[in-house]
Order: C-alpha cells, then structure tokens, then sequence
C-alpha cells in the first residue's frame, strides 16, 4: 500500500488531502476487482477490437458489462462481463470516462469511494486494473469526465468537491493536482470538447459552476459563475453540445434548461425560450453525435420519449413531430449509438425477467423514433444505466 499526503490550497484555506492509492488484490464481492484481473500499468499489448459498444450497468451486480453494436441494424449483443468493476452505479450521471486514445477507462466504485483504472484490450472489450488501482477517495464519488487531450480527469466528491488529476498517458495512473470546495450541492461534471472549461450542476441550489481548466494548481471560476438556473429550476444533471457551443440540462420542475457557452470566456447565458418545455420531469436527456437531435425521458410515468431538434444557431430546442413516442415499458436510461442512427432505453425492471434494453432507429432526417423488430434485447441484471463507446 502506496500513501500520498497531498497539501492543497483552497480558495484562502490551506487543507491537507488524504488521498490514498491501493493495488487491488482480486477481492470478490462489491467494490473488488474481479480475479486475475491485475495486470502491469499500460494500455495493453492489442487494445480493444474496432467497433461500436454499449457500456451497461447492473443496480444488483457490480461487474461493468458491454454489449456490441450491429452498425447496420442495431441490434445488440448479449451482454458481456469486461472484467471491469462499477459497483453501486445508480442514477444517469455515467460513472465512466475513457480516454481519448481508448487505452484507459476509469470508472467510479461507489462501495469502496474510489476511482478504478483499467487498461483497455480485445478481443472485444476487456479491463485489466492497473498497478495502483483502485485511488481511494476521501469523500464518496458522483461524476467523473476526462478532458479531449486526455491529460486530466475531473471528479466530483460529496460535498460540493471538484478533484482534478492528472493522467499518466502510458501508465494510466492518477496524480492529484487540485481540490476546489464550494458551498454546493454539486453532481455532475462535464468537459468542454475543447479542452478549455469544466461545468458542474448544482442540484439544490439551481446553479451550474464554470471552471476555466489547465492542470495548474487549482481551477478558478469563470466570470459569471455560478449562474443561475432560469425560472428557479433544479438542474438534474448535464449534456453538453459535442462543439463546445450549448449546455442542456433537465429540470425536477419540469422542462430543460438551455444555456448558450462563450467559447472564449466560458460564460453562460440563457437561451431565448429557455426552459423549454416538457411533459413531465425530465432526468436524463441523449443527443444524437451531429447535435440535431436530443432526447429526454421522465414524463407520462417514464414511459415514452420525448424528441426535439436543435437549431444550430440558437441551440433552442423544438419537439418532433410524433413525439412523445410511447415505449412499452418505463424506462430509466437513454443513450444514442455512436453512428447516430439508433437510440437505447434501459428499462424500469420490477423482476429479473424484465430486464431488457430497448432500441429504436431514429429518422436521421427528422429525429423521429421506431423501435427495432428485433428488440428488446437482453440486459444485465436490472439494468441502470447505458453509455455508447465508439473504437476506430
């Protein structure tokens, strides 16, 4: 066991942080990396197969799973175990992030508050923890994003904790550089795609924090922030446009909130018509790789889905015609395959027979949804939560 005292300045206070690093020994059960897994730090001797990808996450069993993506036709695969642990992962804020270069995945293990590091390999998808893993974390864990460059991870701790680490490019490993506390109800972390801002929602406060970002002691604040959420809404989580030019985020008031970025400031401002309208409470949204599209579910007792267009201008949102589009089951997670070309629903499962993804081929013309003839596809148990991944 390697331990790190790491000193910190923190706004005007000097803390001291604990952070502690553990090479994991196969331990079984919730939280342990799965037997035989241990491998030296490094992305692996072939890295993982070319092809499209669905990361899935079970509520009852904490091995992480993935499923592959037919690009013609969308269905999936059986789900796979991928070596990886994502223990105690609820809720749709993803507790993954892969870098850039596809080598390392980290991914958030609520029962033991830490961060695992896995090296990516084939065939197919398979994690091997590196030396070093699992990072402990003082506080327990929520979010997690990695920059463009793939040289820094952002975490979010409870309460109200931005950690900020560097990653080895060839070993995976993770370096403390900052920790910045503010008096906040903080979730969800995303990163700007160009590597120049980090955003975070403030659920009970109705704020979203903007940080400017550069690996250097600490973060600080873009002018402005924190901004407020329009029409006093909760922020429930957030999704950023892939250019770096609009932030979304669904409301517990019901309706999304839209915010357009200044890409050189990092500042917020409220889209015109922003909060945009919903049936019910939104708590997950999905947008297709173009940015034409975003998806929502949470109204009509979870089970339809709600579509609009995005204009490229503005970023204002409008619904699509047919929509809602009812879903045979209430549903609790969306995402959209990398192609752009189908969308995936995790489904409320009561019993373990009813754990199934569904999927849908979306009208790249007009966003519209129909479901494919060959779902529902089979799920891990009790599924929570889907991530599309993309290998070249």
């Amino acid at each position: 066991m390697g331990d790190a005292f790491v000193k910190i300045n923190v706004g005007n206070a000097f803390v001291i942080l604990y952070f502690v690093s553990v090479v994991a020994l196969g331990v079984a059960g919730c939280g342990g990396a799965p037997s035989g897994s241990i491998s030296g730090a490094g992305g692996g001797p072939s890295g993982p197969s070319a092809g499209e990808y669905l990361w899935e996450f079970s509520l009852t069993n904490d091995n992480l799973f993935f499923s592959t993506v037919d690009s013609g036709t969308g269905q999936l695969g059986a789900p796979t175990m991928s070596q990886g642990i994502a223990c105690n992962s609820l809720g749709t804020i993803p507790s993954i992030a892969v870098t850039p270069s596809r080598k390392f995945a980290f991914v958030i293990d609520n029962c033991l508050a830490g961060i695992h590091v896995y090296s990516m390999n084939g065939p197919g998808i398979s994690l091997a923890e590196i030396v070093g893993s699992p990072y402990f974390s003082p506080t327990a864990l929520d979010s997690i994003s990695v920059d463009p460059s793939g040289k820094f991870l952002y975490a979010i701790g409870s309460p109200g904790t931005v950690y900020q680490f560097a990653v080895n490019g060839n070993t995976g490993e993770l370096s403390l550089l900052s920790t910045t506390v503010e008096a906040a109800d903080l979730r969800q972390v995303v990163a700007d795609p160009n590597g120049k801002f980090i955003f975070v929602n403030d659920l009970t406060g109705g704020r979203v924090f903007g940080f400017l970002v550069g690996g250097g002691a600490s973060l600080s604040p873009v002018p402005g922030s924190p901004f407020i959420v329009p029409a006093n809404g909760q922020p429930v989580n957030l999704v950023m446009e892939g250019g770096g030019t609009f932030l979304y985020s669904p409301l517990i008031s019901g309706g999304i909130a839209g915010f357009a970025i200044n890409t050189s400031t990092g500042a917020l401002s409220d889209m015109p018509g922003s909060p945009f309208p919903t049936s019910g409470q939104p708590f997950t949204l999905a947008t297709d790789p173009s940015w034409k599209f975003l998806y929502s579910i949470g109204g009509s007792l979870n089970s339809s889905i709600e579509g609009f267009s995005i204009d490229a201008n503005t970023g204002t949102l409008a619904a699509i015609t047919g929509s809602p589009f009812s879903t045979p089951s209430s549903l609790n997670s969306l995402a959209v395959d990398p192609s752009g070309h189908f969308l995936y629903a995790t489904v409320q499962a009561m019993t373990l027979a009813d754990s199934n993804i569904l999927g849908f081929a979306i009208n790249t013309s007009n966003g519209s949804l129909s479901e494919l003839a060959t779902s529902p596809y089979s799920a891990p148990p009790f599924p929570v939560n889907v991530v599309s991944l993309h290998i070249p």
